[in-house]
């Protein structure tokens, strides 16, 4: 968690401690309360059925605001910005560490105002970042996977625990975790179902494990988002950006791009350093933007391609590497 605090769009990670003893009336109360209004009860241990021996880890974190679940989407240009935000922080996390979200839904997206909207808007231009006044911030790295720099890999081993893979069928969050050991285990875009994730299964791993790096996996939890995002739009009215009608025809390719029935040949997006440079492209996030958000800042000299003739073919054999001297080209022709 260190290694990612610095990075913009990532919790900021304050202190570590230990606490010995049993805990006081400043947890025992929230449990209470929590318990009595959650259907079902907490799932965490009653606080009084730890001894004074019992040792806990507390980890002081920054105010990153309210999880997305909770925040009122007023309209399309918080839309925009959370979607964008989250583009960003993934690509920077690839960037940096090789980071792997693994668990991105609604309750580990956290929205924050940090300034008022907005009122500088070209409607001839096809900016969409940076209107709502709203920071996004990705939380809980439980399931995540990074590369630290001195060379560790960190990450959760998810084949201790298939009950991930069991949630329900057709919901997107439970796809999603299948898509994703799906595409581990058989290096495909596709998802086996959930009766096919037991302990069987793992004879179809091909020798993969959770420790690899699978940035595809990024691509499953923003496809993921924008369906979320979608969802909540049929009550927003008509705004600067226009309806849900107009966003579902200007995110089209977008969302093409990353649906599994799109080949890799016809343009899906492998991770989200490529959703990053389609949306750099399309003139939605400025090449300003990217760079003030610190994105490019992690790659050496040699991962900065600067083929403008045949730029695809920069980018063969480097992992990190993005096409600077495009992503301005056409940021500049899109114009803000």
């Amino acid at each position: 968690m260190n290694s990612l605090t610095e990075i913009t769009g990532f919790v900021q990670f304050k202190s570590a401690f230990l606490i010995n003893g049993q805990p006081g009336a400043f947890y025992i109360k929230p449990w209470d309360n929590f318990n009595r209004n959650v259907e079902g009860g907490s799932r965490f241990t009653d606080p009084r059925d730890y001894t004074e021996n019992a040792i806990f880890l507390g980890i002081e974190l920054g105010d990153a605001g309210n999880v997305l679940e909770e925040h009122q989407i007023e309209n399309m240009a918080q839309v925009w910005d959370i979607f964008l935000g989250t583009v960003m922080a993934l690509a920077k996390g690839e960037l940096a560490c090789s980071f792997e979200h693994r668990d991105l839904h609604e309750n580990n997206i956290c929205i924050n105002r940090t300034c008022g909207p907005c009122e500088h808007f070209n409607p001839e231009s096809t900016l969409r970042c940076g209107f709502s006044g709203l920071e996004v911030t990705l939380i809980d790295y439980g399931l995540s996977r990074a590369t630290l720099q001195n060379g560790e890999t960190m990450f959760y081993d998810l084949e201790d625990d298939l009950e991930v893979f069991q949630g329900s069928d057709g919901h997107p969050q439970f796809n999603a975790y299948r898509k994703m050991r799906t595409h581990l285990f058989t290096n495909t875009r596709t998802m086996e179902k959930k009766s096919w994730h037991d302990d069987s299964s793992r004879d179809h791993s091909n020798g993969h494990s959770w420790d690899e790096y699978k940035p595809y996996t990024n691509v499953i939890w923003l496809h993921f988002l924008l369906g979320y995002l979608k969802k909540n739009l049929y009550q927003i009215p008509c705004s600067t950006f226009g309806t849900l009608k107009d966003f579902n025809a200007e995110t089209k390719e977008l969302s093409k791009r990353m649906d599994t029935r799109t080949k890799v040949e016809n343009g899906a997006f492998l991770s989200a350093t490529e959703v990053l440079e389609f949306c750099i492209g399309q003139g939605w996030i400025s090449y300003e933007q990217a760079e003030v958000s610190g994105v490019f800042d992690d790659l050496e000299d040699d991962e900065l391609s600067v083929n403008e003739e045949n730029p695809k073919k920069s980018a063969k054999g480097k992992e990190k590497q993005v096409d600077i001297a495009r992503l301005k080209k056409t940021s500049s022709k899109k114009g803000d």
